[in-house]
């Protein structure tokens, strides 16, 4: 499945569609933005937002209140609720609520996220598990996502950014 997406700077603009390998449209040409093809499902953001399955059926459709923040990795996704940032299953459940202002998609069990801060950085980062438990207190100024069981992690002390590694095993 090949994924097309117009972007801005094509002189006729138009919807970004997608298309199976045949070229043979199976999404129309109706939404501001259309993502990757992940664990079945593809992202979808326009008037109407959600997920769409290969054949271009609605899989999920969120609520006018709701929108997608990431594609669909490990079984969840993140979605947007009014400004706060929660987790989906398949199914269209929130199953982590609404809580984080950033997050990210899920690998090797965690997945990063911020919530609002005081101070000096308006938002700190740190992990959570699949059941949305934190499994060290948001202190990062950034975390990023796992790749081979390690993620970079950033964080500011005394005048000075410190960099790091946090496993996946704690």
């Amino acid at each position: 499945l090949r994924i097309y997406s117009v972007p801005d700077a094509y002189i006729v603009p138009a919807p970004p569609s997608a298309t199976d390998p045949d070229s043979s449209i199976i999404i129309s040409p109706q939404f501001s933005r259309i993502e990757n093809y992940s664990e079945g499902l593809i992202r979808v953001l326009g008037e109407k937002s959600g997920f769409m399955d290969a054949k271009g059926q609605w899989a999920i459709l969120l609520q006018s209140s709701q929108f997608p923040s990431t594609n669909f990795s490990e079984g969840l996704a993140a979605v947007n609720v009014r400004g706060a940032i929660g987790y989906i299953d398949k199914l269209g459940e929130i199953v982590i609520p609404p809580q984080f202002v950033d997050a990210a998609p899920f690998q090797s069990g965690l997945a990063s996220v911020a919530v609002k801060a005081s101070g000096i950085r308006d938002k700190t980062y740190s992990y959570i598990n699949r059941i949305g438990e934190f499994i060290i207190e948001p202190h990062f100024v950034r975390a990023d996502s796992f790749e081979d069981g390690i993620a970079r992690v950033h964080r500011y002390t005394d005048s000075n950014f410190e960099y790091g590694f946090f496993y996946d095993t704690g």
